[in-house]
Parts: C-alpha cells; structure tokens; sequence
C-alpha cells in the first residue's frame, strides 16, 4: 500500500518534514491550489502524486496550454527520477535517481474542466487517451 500526504498550512514547510515522508516512504502531494495552500515538490517516495485543483481559482479555472506544458514537463522529470531545476522545496532539492510513478490528479471541476484538461496533459506526454466514460446516475 502507498501513502500521500497533501498539506494545506504553512507550519509543515520545514526541512525536517521532508525528511520524515522520506524515511516512511510517504509521498508529499504536489498540490496546486491557485495559492490557497502551499505547493512543495520535494521527492519523498518512490512515486509522485499531483493534485490539479486549478492554477488561477481553486477548483475552477481550466489550465492554459503553457500551465500543462509545465506540468508536463515536471511529471516527464519525476518519473525519470529527476527534480525540476525550479522545484519548490521544503528540504534540499534532492532528486532519488530512481525511476518513479506519477499519479496526477485533476480536481478543477466545477466547470468540467478535469476531463478537457487530463486529456489535453496526456497528449503532451504522448500518452495513450482513454475514452472519458461517463457512469448513469
């Protein structure tokens, strides 16, 4: 089973919090939440969880083309084992070396954004679409 910890207070912005993801191998959610609450990068696991809620108002604003290339390019950087040279980071920038998975996750919904989006990010990653499938109520 893995683990991932979004934060949402400026208290866990420290060194030593980092370092206590890493030694229990829990991932630090890179959050993006149009600056309501803080956003780190650091790599504390052997995977990477990315949670879009929006880059201009929290859980509504779509992502521009230049907002996903950025995203982008950082998913493409973590899962070779690599740290963005622009990483925000709480501890050292320090980057495994390790191959990882990356799960990213839109939650820009209120305007059905996170499906047009997730697509849109999987075509600059030259990844596979799948169809959006859509569950009766």
């Amino acid at each position: 089973m893995r683990y991932a910890l979004e934060i949402r207070h400026e208290s866990f912005i420290c060194k030593e919090f980092p370092e206590l993801l890493r030694h229990y191998g829990v991932a630090l959610v890179t959050a993006d939440t149009a600056g309501k609450w803080p956003l780190l990068e650091d790599d504390t696991a052997d995977f990477a969880y990315l949670r879009l809620h929006g880059d201009q108002e929290l859980y509504t604003s779509g992502y521009t083309d230049e907002a996903l290339q950025r995203w982008a390019t950082r998913i493409d950087a973590w899962s070779q084992g690599q740290q963005p040279h622009d990483a925000r980071c709480a501890g050292s920038p320090q980057a495994s070396g390790r191959c990882r998975d990356v799960y990213c996750y839109f939650d820009n919904s209120i305007k059905v954004m996170a499906p047009r989006d997730a697509h849109r990010l999987l075509h600059k990653l030259r990844l596979p679409m799948a169809p959006i499938v859509s569950t009766p109520d």
